[in-house]
């Protein structure tokens, strides 16, 4: 079987051989010093394409964040209580793209900021289904993507939740 660094041999894909979310701040913090993280996390900024998800806390229990149980129903309901909209890369962020200040759970992420996906010339968000439009225009004001992969019907959307 091959992986997703074998479709083409003219790049390279690096993968974050960590979860995504750990158990404390102290854990992610001795997993952030392992040269194989913290390497994969540094080519990042070097990085010319990245391809995101984007998630949406009105998905519920179909949340991706959920589903692969990062985050349990009552810290979904908690973070949509606090103005979460989405999430790229475990962070979530409000309506206006901004990323949640003072959240535990995202000290406990091994991952890259989403602010740093800015200095990356080409971020293509991949996200369809008309419940993640909300989440998917955010992201596009916090300028997290600049190019995306989706269904019309989501993009209909999106377009009607902009004002004129």
């Amino acid at each position: 079987m091959k992986g997703i660094s074998h479709l083409d041999a003219s790049c390279d894909v690096n993968l974050v051989p960590a979860p995504l979310r750990v158990s404390s701040k102290a854990v992610a913090d001795v997993l952030y010093q392992e040269d194989s993280v913290s390497d994969v996390l540094m080519a990042s900024s070097s990085a010319d394409v990245a391809v995101i998800s984007i998630g949406s806390v009105a998905q519920v229990e179909k949340a991706t964040m959920h589903q692969t149980g990062y985050i349990s129903l009552g810290e979904q309901k908690v973070l949509q209580r606090k103005g979460a909209q989405g999430d790229i890369l475990g962070y979530f962020f409000d309506e206006q793209g901004d990323v949640l200040e003072d959240i535990k759970l995202h000290e406990e992420l091994i991952s890259v900021r989403p602010e740093k996906l800015r200095d990356i010339p080409l971020v293509i968000g991949v996200a369809g289904g008309t419940v993640k439009a909300e989440a998917i225009l955010a992201a596009l004001k916090g300028q997290y993507i600049n190019a995306l992969v989706t269904n019309e019907a989501t993009a209909t959307k999106i377009l009607e939740l902009i004002p004129n």
